[in-house]
């Protein structure tokens, strides 16, 4: 009656082959030709009375639908139970022949979770690199400390020179091209930084008060905003006011006014020990990361395009959400959305196959997660939302979210596994050997998406400090000093 064939296209790709014999294929039109036949509204024929011949003439293709939508998916589910295909994604149907009287025939294309042995996973020696902490690192941090609670002090009997805050009505008019002019009132620009455009750093230098200046600039191809990518636009621009920065003394008083601090020596002591605090966890994400690394080299096995590209678009999105939180429009910014969707591919199928080695890892494990630390997880969340547990949990499993939570707690314990079975070797290294690896790393793997804006003079630089920052100095050494 049925005939299923499986055809091995890749590790990761089957072709099903199903053929159900003519006599199952008639008994399924007949069984819906009755169907329609009781509700036929046919001209000349009492509703229920119409022949069957009628029918299947009238509602030939309707019939053949619905004989369709009844057969394909129980075929397919049968065929795919039978043989224990771990499918993902929606299969791909075609070749169909399906016609009363006649054998349905049908090929369909699946993907599946590939089949792979595991390497070995505990006792993997590995080297976690503990970043040093040096004077420096505290002599730049108490520097951008000073920097935070600096004054800026207007001047009014000068022109504006380097260093100088200044704040410019702009008016910029494209010269090659009919477009809306750019206009900005009262843009906070600093002389000569690396975040001004050299060209506005050029024209104010030695501008004063009341002064206008203008200028034309010629903007690259690859210019960081496609609204100025290529174009030329002269621009007047016209001197609003001059502040200058004064830096307090880094002194006792100084140390006081940032918070809980006794003098100079314990600022710099508490500084030192945030930054050691942050060192160390910085160097177990590290080792988080290298021993993935290691182990993932052992495996090269095929990942199905369909799990890819879910990551991939996941990845994508995220990287979207960034650019927005950075206040940059993905629509206006020069990216190669192309190339980056290229790079992220490649760092999707890395996920996705190390994903289904710690999910192997897992089972043959017997790691599961209990349901006191999903409610550990969960519990954070909906304090956030201000809902109960319970409630929490439903939405996040009608969302389809909770297995995704589950899955990441699961993977934890996994790498908790791996690390805790690990032969650790410590060592000590400078930050410009972690940062050139990083570099490398990076550049080699296609994660670096610092992508700069370039907006000629659009860089809303804000300097009237909130004192309030001092209060949490402690933290901002700790943050600061992770990056």
């Amino acid at each position: 009656m049925q005939k299923v064939e499986i055809v091995d296209l890749s590790s990761c790709k089957k072709q099903i082959l199903v053929e159900v014999a003519a006599e199952k294929v008639s008994e399924n039109f007949l069984r819906v030709s009755k169907m329609v036949a009781q509700n036929a509204n046919i001209a000349g024929f009492r509703r229920g009375r119409v022949p069957l011949s009628v029918v299947k003439t009238r509602f030939r293709k309707e019939i053949r639908d619905q004989v369709m939508r009844d057969m394909l998916p129980n075929l397919l589910e049968s065929a795919i139970v039978d043989n224990k295909l771990a499918v993902v994604g929606e299969p791909d149907i075609d070749e169909l022949t399906l016609d009363d009287g006649k054998a349905l025939v049908f090929k369909a294309k699946v993907e599946v979770l590939p089949e792979f042995e595991l390497k070995e996973y505990r006792n993997v020696p590995i080297t976690k690199k503990i970043r040093i902490v040096t004077d420096e690192m505290i002599d730049r941090q108490l520097e951008t400390l000073r920097q935070q609670q600096a004054a800026l002090n207007p001047v009014e009997d000068r022109a504006a020179q380097d260093g100088d805050f200044v704040s410019v009505d702009v008016h910029g008019k494209y010269l090659d091209q009919e477009s809306e002019d750019i206009v900005t009132e009262g843009q906070q620009l600093e002389v000569n930084s690396p975040h001004t455009q050299a060209e506005f750093t050029e024209n104010l230098r030695g501008v004063k008060i009341g002064e206008e200046k203008s200028f034309t600039v010629k903007y690259a191809e690859d210019a960081g905003d496609v609204n100025l990518a290529g174009h030329e636009v002269e621009y007047k621009v016209k001197l609003n006011s001059i502040k200058v920065k004064e830096l307090p003394a880094l002194d006792d008083d100084f140390a006081q006014g940032l918070g809980d601090y006794e003098n100079l020596a314990d600022l710099k002591q508490k500084t030192r020990e945030s930054f050691e605090t942050a060192a160390k966890a910085e160097a177990e994400d590290r080792l988080k990361d290298a021993l993935l690394e290691k182990l993932l080299s052992d495996y090269d096995f095929e990942v199905p395009t369909f799990l890819v590209e879910g990551q991939t678009k996941e990845r994508l999105q995220n990287f979207i959400h960034t650019l927005a939180r950075q206040g940059l429009d993905p629509r206006t910014t020069n990216i190669d959305w192309a190339g980056m969707m290229d790079a992220q591919r490649g760092v999707a199928t890395r996920d996705v196959r190390w994903a289904l080695v710690l999910e192997k890892i897992a089972q043959k494990e017997n790691i599961e997660v209990l349901e006191d630390e999903l409610d550990q997880e969960l519990r954070p969340i909906a304090e956030s939302v201000k809902m109960t547990l319970e409630a929490t949990k439903s939405v996040l499993t009608k969302d389809g979210a909770i297995d995704s939570i589950k899955s990441k707690l699961r993977n934890n314990k996994v790498l908790d596994l791996i690390i805790k079975s690990a032969e650790i070797v410590e060592e000590q290294v400078s930050s410009e050997e972690l940062d050139k690896h990083d570099h490398h790393h990076h550049h080699e793997h296609g994660h670096n998406h610092d992508h700069e804006h370039e907006h000629g003079h659009n860089h809303d630089h804000e300097h009237e400090h909130d004192h309030s920052e001092a209060e949490s100095s402690k933290e901002t050494s700790a943050e600061e000093s992770k990056s």
